[in-house]
Order: C-alpha cells, then structure tokens, then sequence
C-alpha cells in the first residue's frame, strides 16, 4: 500500500543538491519545508514556506523563494539557485545558512515569551 515513508523522504531529500516545492498552499508550516530547507529548498513563496525559507542574497538567506505569479518567476528562482551551486564559496554559504536555521517549538516559544513580555512593559 503506497503512503508516506519517513526514512525514504530523508534519503530522497539527502540525495538530491536542489527541492524544488512550487506548493500552492502550505497549511502546516513544518510539515515539509523544515527537513527540505535543510536541503536548499526552491519554493513559491506561501503559507509557511513564506516564513521558513529567506532568498538568498550571497550572504543572508536559506534558500530561494519565487512570488506565485508565472512560471518564469520559478525558473528565474532555479536558474538563481544554479548560479549559487557553480560558486563554491557562495554554496558554502548557503549551505552553512540552511543548516544553521532553527524552526523548532522551543525556538518559536522563546519568541513567544519574549514578544508577551515586551508587551506586559507597554
């Protein structure tokens, strides 16, 4: 019976240098974009790929994000991703960006408490 398989997902992910998710919708934040951002995601910006995944500049930025309007916006984002990949110190750098995001619960819930405590000193 065909249905999701966690330890497959891993290798496909690990395997591949690019994960191209043109997703309309994203619900749940988490649910793919969290294992695939650490595998230089391509995405349409929406939902919670919006909010994961930060294009990037050379510098900041852990993946590339395309505004959902035409497909030329998504082969303009996979042609950026492919000059990325040519430049090793640039790829370096994505990479090391990628790797070194945090979208875990506990990290979400310090910025929780610290947004509700900046508000009780108002």
């Amino acid at each position: 019976m065909p249905g999701y398989n966690e330890e497959l997902a891993h290798l496909i992910y690990g395997g591949a240098d690019f994960f191209l998710m043109p997703s309309l919708l994203n619900p749940r934040p988490g649910s793919d974009d969290s294992p695939a951002l650490r595998h230089h995601s391509i995405v349409r910006s929406t939902g919670g790929l919006a909010d994961s995944v930060v294009d990037f500049s050379g510098i900041c930025g852990n993946g590339f994000r395309f505004v959902p309007s035409k497909a030329r916006d998504m082969l303009d984002a996979v042609q950026r991703a492919a000059a990325v990949y040519r430049d090793k110190a640039a790829w370096s750098k994505l990479v090391s960006n990628a790797f070194s995001s945090d979208f875990s619960w506990s990290n979400s819930a310090k910025k929780y408490l610290a947004l509700y405590r900046s508000m009780i000193k108002m």
